[in-house]
């Protein structure tokens, strides 16, 4: 217990000469407390800028929680004479050039500071990483907020959904929500009805394209408007696992679900 409580009143200690003394830290912090409060995802000012302090200084006492653990890694090792002797070795080494050639020894000095950023870089960025799905997490389940942030950072390439607009003759103004449960992983190119059913291409590609031959027509008028069309068989839909809805999961399902289909339509009119 005496641990803890010593290593937090080092951290408090560090965290606070730090922004006070160091002109560079302090600025750094201002920039984090700064950039929280613009990605935070609320309209009240007042609580962006309690979650902007928050988040800025669980960072900033994770990056010095790395600092003192180094530190006392480093002062344990060299009080267990894991880090060089007196007697011989690298130590007599660094103090024969710093005690005969010490204008060397202090132009090195800095690139040691250099050579310790990867090292504490491998430490700090997985606790970076932690502290923003904590608050991801809790931002969704108890905040009811950061949505996109948090369905992004899952990295689900599938469940899309995308917005249509369409403007009627009487100027009524149609909605379309379009979804798609699972993204295509394969993909077969279409061919323009201007090849003849017995060509090479269209024995390649899939002849229900009738981009070319409708010139005249609207894209939206088209059957199949796009060059590019998802191939998926039953035995696709039959063996895939869905790792994103469980209720689909090793279940005998051949429903095609690669296909948009239609969410919501929502009709203003003109007047």
């Amino acid at each position: 217990m005496d641990v803890v409580v010593n290593f937090l009143a080092d951290l408090w200690t560090v965290h606070y000469q730090m922004l006070t003394t160091s002109y560079l830290s302090l600025a750094t912090f201002v920039g984090l407390v700064v950039g929280h409060w613009l990605f935070a995802d609320s309209t009240s000012s007042a609580k962006r800028l309690v979650i902007s302090v928050a988040a800025s200084l669980c960072h900033s006492m994770a990056a010095f929680s790395v600092l003192i653990a180094f530190e006392s890694m480093f002062q344990a090792a060299s009080d267990r004479g894991a880090l060089g002797g007196h007697d011989g070795g690298v130590d007599a080494l660094y103090q024969y050039y710093q005690l005969h050639v010490p204008d060397m020894v202090q132009l090195l000095r800095p690139f040691d500071y250099f050579g310790l950023i990867p090292l504490y870089s491998a430490c700090a960025t997985p606790l970076s990483g932690i502290i923003v799905g904590v608050y991801l997490y809790l931002a969704v389940n108890v905040f009811k907020s950061h949505y996109n942030e948090a369905f992004s950072a899952l990295r689900v390439a599938s469940y899309k959904n995308i917005l249509r607009l369409h403007i009627k003759p009487n100027g009524d103004l149609e909605m379309f929500a379009l979804g798609v449960d699972k993204m295509p992983t394969k993909w077969i190119r279409s061919v323009p009805s201007i090849f003849p059913p017995s060509s090479l291409h269209a024995r390649r590609s899939d002849p229900a394209w009738s981009g070319t031959g409708h010139k005249l027509a609207p894209s939206y008028e088209w059957k199949v408007p796009s060059y590019w069309k998802p191939k998926m068989s039953r035995v696709d839909n039959i063996l895939r696992f869905d790792m994103e809805e469980e209720t689909f999961d090793r279940k005998l399902n051949s429903e095609d679900r690669s296909h948009v289909k239609l969410v919501d339509y929502v009709l203003y009119p003109k007047n």
